[in-house]
């Protein structure tokens, strides 16, 4: 499971004269080789990434448009061919390595199973723009057996976290809320300390109870 999406396997039996044929893994299978979901996994990663390695190009070079490279801020990834190549998203690395092409986060707009737009995050996109534009095409132009997600997915390059856009908003709101109580509810402050035949100092201590207590020697009191 990722997201809302499932990472599936198949067979590649390339091209049979009728197209490129692919045929699913189930289930059923894996008993029958004797070989669990781990494995399976592994094989598949170590196979595909050797056999149908990523593609990433900007839309202008795809479209053969503009002036080259980094013309558009919408970069196609997919794989070596085309077919499923939205399961580039999973290849090892390939995000880090995206996230290095683009400049930072970006946001993952699921194109079809077959490939994935991305588009850097530089804080103004809007997330639901973009999503009400992904359903918008999934309805009008994507067959519903070629169609991936109608949410938007980001990748935040930090923490390299893949996530729905949705969830990362959540996050963001939440480091914000954060940082604001902080401010209105900081952990230290300055205070002017004043003891018995001792110049005034101004020094930094704790905010709680237990702290203002050990700046004074015992209990305390507000007085006006």
């Amino acid at each position: 499971k990722v997201e809302d999406m499932t990472l599936v396997y198949r067979f590649d039996l390339g091209d049979t004269g009728n197209g490129r044929t692919t045929i699913l893994v189930t289930n059923d299978m894996l008993r029958r080789y004797g070989i669990d979901e781990e494995q399976l996994h592994q094989d598949a990663m170590s196979a595909t990434v050797n056999n149908r390695p990523a593609s990433l190009r900007n839309m202008a070079e795809v479209l053969s448009i503009g002036d080259g490279e980094g013309s558009s801020p919408l970069w196609v990834a997919t794989v070596d061919g085309g077919m499923n190549g939205a399961s580039v998203i999973q290849y090892p690395g390939f995000l880090d390595q995206a996230a290095r092409t683009l400049g930072g986060d970006f946001f993952v707009l699921p194109s079809s199973i077959h490939e994935v737009l991305l588009y850097q995050d530089d804080g103004t996109i809007d997330r639901k723009g973009l999503e009400e534009m992904v359903q918008s095409v999934n309805e009008s132009e994507v067959a519903p057996a070629d169609r991936l997600s109608d949410y938007v997915y980001h990748y935040d390059s930090k923490e390299r976290v893949f996530e729905n856009a949705r969830s990362f908003e959540a996050r963001a709101e939440s480091r914000e809320q954060a940082a604001d109580n902080k401010m209105e509810n900081p952990s230290t402050m300055t205070v002017l300390l004043v003891e018995p035949e001792k110049h005034p100092q101004a020094v930094e201590i704790g905010s709680d109870l237990k702290s203002l207590q050990n700046a004074v020697g015992g209990m305390i009191e507000t007085v006006y």
